[in-house]
């Protein structure tokens, strides 16, 4: 039996008081089924690759998870002539696209875990939050967080917990969250897995501040024809912009509740202004599938 390295964690924050805003399929309950494997939906992986070495999967589904149901298992495997696939997945939007639509600043993410990793692997759990600027024509990091995880720690569910820094004041737009078996390529070794379940973000201190200053929502988040505002305050008019900047539609707000139609546009990305009768203007970000 080979000895236990030290497990290096940030500070654990207590998941029970916060309040979690969701990241899709973060209990990893829904999966695909391709003809060898499965891949989480939600989440790109490289199964497919894997096929194509004539090894088993590097994400595969596992059960019971903590919650009772499934979860995900992240592993390196090796391909031959000294070549190991590094176990990693990426969240992804409904359209296939690296991330998720969110632009929420939450203070932690979390959830529960198992591993064992060979030694000099380290795994890892990591999100950024950034924001897509159209004259520079790309993103940039709003915020970042990750905790490691070194050794063994099997049989029973354990909680970690990661704090999320913020660079600057701006509102993010898209959330990328990757799971790594092996956080470095170049140390990878063959059977390290890493198990996650209940992944979700906190928001605790200010950040419950500033949800409660949020004066208005939008749903779905993945809108085919029609995209629902709710304002907590009296609002004239909302905006949609492509990621490139360029005004796409403009719809009228009126009351707390407004119906907008947003049918016509093609699929992708994009951000909905609210501007309100007191001068003051919001963002939101959604996707047109």
């Amino acid at each position: 039996m080979r000895a236990s390295r030290p497990i290096f964690l940030l500070a654990t924050v207590g998941l029970a008081s916060a309040l979690f805003a969701q990241i899709p399929n973060g209990d990893f309950n829904q999966w695909t089924s391709e003809a060898t494997y499965g891949d989480p939906v939600n989440w790109k992986t490289t199964n497919a690759l894997a096929q194509t070495f004539g090894v088993g999967p590097t994400c595969e589904r596992g059960e019971p998870g903590s919650d009772g149901m499934g979860f995900a298992r992240v592993i390196n495997r090796a391909a031959g002539d000294g070549v190991v696939l590094q176990g990693k997945i990426v969240s992804s939007d409904t359209l296939g696209a690296i991330g998720f639509p969110y632009d929420l600043k939450p203070t932690t993410i979390g959830g529960r875990c198992q591993y064992d990793l060979h030694q000099y692997d380290v795994g890892q759990v990591q999100v950024s939050l950034t924001r897509w600027e159209p004259l520079a024509n790309h993103s940039f990091t709003v915020g970042f967080g990750s905790v490691n995880f070194i050794g063994t720690s099997t049989g029973t569910w354990q909680s970690f917990s990661a704090n999320i820094s913020y660079l600057n004041n701006n509102i993010p737009d898209t959330a990328i969250i990757t799971i790594n078996a092996a956080a470095s390529q170049l140390l990878v070794t063959d059977g390290s897995y890493l198990q996650v379940d209940e992944l979700k973000f906190g928001f605790i201190g200010v950040g419950v501040d500033e949800l409660a200053n949020l004066s208005f929502s939008l749903h779905p988040s993945l809108a085919s024809d029609q995209l629902n505002v709710t304002t907590t305050k009296p609002a004239s008019l909302a905006v949609a912009t492509d990621v490139t900047g360029r005004r796409v539609a403009q719809f009228a707000v009126v009351g707390q509740r407004s119906e907008l139609n947003v049918g016509n546009l093609a699929p992708g990305r994009y951000v909905l202004e609210v501007k309100f009768k007191d001068g003051t203007t919001e963002k939101r970000s959604f996707i047109k599938e």
